[in-house]
């Protein structure tokens, strides 16, 4: 029998569903409620903030309930004075709130249909049951496609009367008067063949302007088409895009984009183009002239010329998601093949290249890019797996590798969205099999290799289900849906939150809300009355004008949220100054099975008994050690910071530890005790590491003779 130290010198590796005996030092069983910064430690999570939607009874946003459950959202963000949320459904009652708009703040924006074959596209083909809705923000436009028409042309042959049929432009005469039509048959510098009309004239100068050929089918069926949504400082307004017409050839010499008579799946700005693609067919605008999607001249290619490929394969690969990425345009398709579309130099009809990259099992959900790599999603119908998209520069092509191999069936299937933060390296992820959690992957990159891949969880109260999420810089927004069936924003921090002013720490809470109270001798009870009706609340702490108190947790005598608000009363006179009220949480860890193991890294066998631990933390309140031996009930040890040398520490006065250890003792077998870390307060909490004193037995090896 040996005494041997057992050392976890971080905890910021997240979850691992591996055997224990295959995981990393820093990989736990499970982590909820948590962020991970690799130089900080675990670190319970921020808590979220109610947002009040003004002129609502509840503060919930102004939106009208639809009747079903179809709505698509998409947010906005212009800049830091522009950003929104839009809601679209059209099986809300009235036409007129088939798209919703709403400020981060709650306030509701007018939108107007300056187009009702602009509204009436949105909502075209209502009963369909794969009816999907895109949405993309370019400037102050955002476009939005529905998946369900079926791109057409239209137009009849204009009819003009030629005036002038002549060889080139150039033998056209100055026009006498508007409204003169003349054809030319062949090219003129900047002028090609085609029909013009006279314009301006008794200006200076006049000028002929090529316009429409002289053939049915020529314009672009805009009532098949995506739409735009724009801001004009005050209100939205809906709005067709004006197509470019034909102005060279026919059907056969020019016949239009090959989307016509297909659906259009997906839309991207991309090197200049606007994309359109949709079953096997992708096809983007003229260069810089983002709304023609003809040939300038049938009898003149140009480098300026739309882009028009079908993908090839050995089965048949419709598109589902087009993407930006590393200078090449992502086919991503609902058959096993991803596809890239680049080019050497300037993206060309002549130069483009379409090259199958790799060869997986996508999801139909937006795929999201995060700096240099690319994650999208693949469900197994049981669980959901994730994969990082990437140029391998030392292979010389593009690789995917799996982010979730080592906690593979930790993410449930049915994924609904998946989104990054840019600025953290951190993606988030939100099932409707747990519409009340997010699956959260945090990494931490060092030049090209990656020293953090850690997933956990943040769970929320059951009575909310996530309908929608985005991330602004650091801040992430929610918007829920609770009980009563109305929705709300809420936002949090997804790193570590700043303290306010005159507080000793940031209360871990969520749909936290600033209220102030009201005292009654005659009952000895304060009441706070809160803007919400919500049962769950309940956790009341002291705001920062309360001095030396400020950070106290005051006990809930009642919480009774009939009504439209939520009225809590304590005991005593808690009137004075403002308080924060919101929902308590729990951030836990549960640790790794422990294993003694050799120079190399391997495992030895034998009996490990585990007979004390240390848990180092910083910047942490009270917290529980709970130690369940196998077949016996937990035992929950409590570290409280220590008060010593703090003559004057006042009573009820919140004390964190800036950085400390707490000793315990364990006294069970490594294999059959579970190790949890649980802080369920308000008070900050961040386990930076562990280490175990035991007794190790090694195990006998028979040797042959």
């Amino acid at each position: 029998m040996s005494t041997v130290r057992l050392s976890i010198s971080s905890l910021t590796g997240g979850v691992s569903t591996q055997p224990s005996i295959q995981r990393k030092t820093n990989q736990s069983t499970l982590v909820d409620n948590a962020i991970l910064p690799i130089f900080n430690g675990n670190e319970k999570r921020p808590g979220t903030q109610y947002i009040q939607a003004p002129l609502t009874s509840l503060g919930q946003l102004d939106a009208t309930n639809p009747t079903s459950n179809s709505q698509f959202f998409h947010w906005i963000d212009r800049d830091d004075t522009e950003r929104f949320l839009i809601t679209i459904d059209d099986s809300r009652s009235s036409s007129a709130d088939y798209i919703e708009a709403f400020g981060l703040d709650g306030t509701k924006y007018t939108v107007n249909y300056d187009s009702t074959d602009a509204r009436d596209y949105v909502a075209f083909d209502t009963v369909a049951q794969d009816q999907k809705t895109v949405a993309v923000t370019i400037a102050d436009s955002t476009f939005i496609l529905n998946q369900r028409p079926i791109v057409a042309l239209t137009g009849t042959a204009p009819g003009y009367t030629i005036t002038h049929d002549v060889t080139s432009w150039a033998d056209l005469p100055s026009p006498s008067s508007n409204g003169i039509y003349g054809r030319t048959s062949s090219d003129y510098p900047g002028h090609p063949a085609g029909i013009y009309v006279s314009q301006n004239v008794g200006g200076d100068p006049p000028y002929w302007v090529r316009v429409t050929t002289d053939a049915d089918n020529s314009e672009m069926d805009a009532t098949t088409l995506p739409v735009k949504l724009t801001f004009d400082g005050t209100d939205f307004h809906l709005d067709q895009i004006t197509w470019n017409t034909r102005l060279s050839g026919d059907s056969e010499t020019n016949p239009g984009p090959s989307i016509v008579g297909h659906r259009v799946e997906d839309i991207i700005f991309h090197r200049n183009r606007f994309w359109l693609a949709g079953d096997e067919q992708i096809v983007s605008s003229q260069a810089g002239d983002l709304f023609n999607l003809w040939v300038d001249n049938y009898a003149v290619a140009t480098d300026a010329d739309p882009i028009d490929q079908q993908l090839s394969g050995n089965s048949v690969n419709n598109i589902t998601h087009l993407l930006g990425f590393n200078k090449a345009l992502i086919v991503m398709t609902d058959g096993a093949q991803q596809y890239e579309i680049r080019s050497q130099d300037v993206l060309t009809p002549s130069s483009v290249n379409v090259t199958p990259s790799t060869a997986y099992s996508v999801a139909d959900i937006r795929p999201v890019i995060l700096g240099n790599q690319l994650y999208f999603v693949t469900d197994h119908s049981k669980y959901t797996s994730i994969w990082e998209y990437y140029y391998d520069y030392e292979a010389a092509n593009t690789v995917a590798t799996l982010i979730t191999a080592h906690a593979q069936g930790y993410i449930p299937p049915n994924v609904t969205l998946i989104k990054g933060s840019p600025n953290n390296d951190m993606l988030f992820v939100l099932s409707s099999d747990e519409p009340n959690v997010l699956y959260v992957y945090q990494m931490f990159w060092t030049g090209d290799e990656k020293v953090q891949d850690a997933w956990f969880r943040w769970v929320f109260d059951d009575s909310l289900e996530i309908l929608s999420f985005h991330i602004y810089e650091n801040e992430l927004y929610l918007l829920v849906r609770y009980n009563d069936g109305l929705l709300y924003l809420e936002k949090m921090f997804i790193v570590s939150p700043p303290v306010p002013d005159g507080m000793p720490y940031a209360p871990r809470m969520d749909r936290v809300e600033s209220v102030s109270g009201t005292y009654s001798p005659s009952t000895q009870k304060t009441t706070f009355t809160l803007s919400y009706n919500d049962s769950t609340i309940d956790e009341v702490v002291l705001g920062p004008d309360w001095g030396d108190r400020a950070g106290m947790r005051v006990a809930i005598h009642s919480n009774d949220s009939t009504g439209t608000t939520t009225v809590l009363e304590v005991f005593g006179d808690w009137s004075a100054n403002a308080v924060y009220a919101g929902r308590n949480y729990e951030h836990k860890v549960t640790l790794s099975q422990q294993y003694v193991k050799d120079e190399n890294g391997t495992v030895v066998e034998g009996n490990l008994q585990l007979r004390n631990m240390t848990v180092y933390h910083r910047d942490t309140g009270t917290y529980n050690v709970v130690i369940t031996p196998y077949g016996r009930s937990p035992i929950t040890r409590v570290f409280t910071p220590s008060v010593l040398g703090r003559g004057n520490t006042l009573l009820g006065q919140v004390l964190i530890e800036e950085e400390g250890e707490y000793y315990t003792k364990i006294m069970g077998a490594a294999g059959d005790t579970t190790i949890d870390l649980i802080n369920d307060t308000p008070l900050p909490s961040t386990f930076t590491g562990v280490e175990f004193i035991g007794t190790f037995i090694q195990a006998r090896r028979n040797i042959s003779k």
